[in-house]
């Protein structure tokens, strides 16, 4: 008897942590998916603005943009503000996203730094996701991402790069616009 009471408390324990081990396993699939589809939605926000502040139209207003952003801006601001930067998401993702400029430290000492004006023909556009109606027990999900964006208005830029790919025309550029 004390042997049958045993399979079955051993048997009982391996139920248990089957199921600990599957509920465990559903809540990290949870967030890898949340986590990738907020990341995802950072990504495609950002391709918008590299889109958007690569055009020469824009480029001719990148200060409006860069004196705009030097302070820190909210969703709603941006969006009465600059509609232009908020990209067309499905309705359904629960994230507010807005993509931004902000200027490189491209001045040469002693002067100090101005990230109201480009100078270099560079800037760093960025892309800010914020949860719009998070859970009341914690604070609002957000994800940002960036990246620089030159402009070629020459039509003819090359640029030496270490290691391989320096030879030839690999890092030239004949067209008018960004890299």
């Amino acid at each position: 008897m004390l042997m049958v009471l045993s399979v079955v408390v051993l048997l009982t324990f391996l139920i248990v942590a089957a199921m600990m081990w599957s509920i465990s396993d559903r809540v990290r699939t949870g967030k890898l998916i949340h986590n990738q589809t907020v990341q995802e939605l950072a990504e495609s926000t950002l391709q918008y603005g590299r889109a958007f502040y690569g055009q020469q139209t824009t480029y001719n207003k990148w200060s409006t943009y860069l004196t705009y952003f030097v302070t820190a801006k909210a969703f709603a601001q941006v969006k009465a503000d600059h509609p232009e930067l908020v990209p067309p998401l499905p309705t359904d993702t629960g994230y507010d996203c807005f993509s931004y400029a902000k200027d490189d430290p491209d001045e040469l000492p002693p002067a100090a730094n101005d990230p109201q004006r480009d100078n270099n023909l560079q800037i760093f556009v960025g892309a800010m996701c914020v949860e719009h109606s998070p859970p009341a027990d914690r604070a609002a999900l957000q994800a940002e991402l960036i990246s620089p964006l030159q402009f070629n208005p020459a039509g003819s830029s090359c640029q030496s790069e270490f290691g391989a790919g320096t030879q030839g025309n690999n890092n030239c550029s004949s067209t008018v616009g960004m890299r």
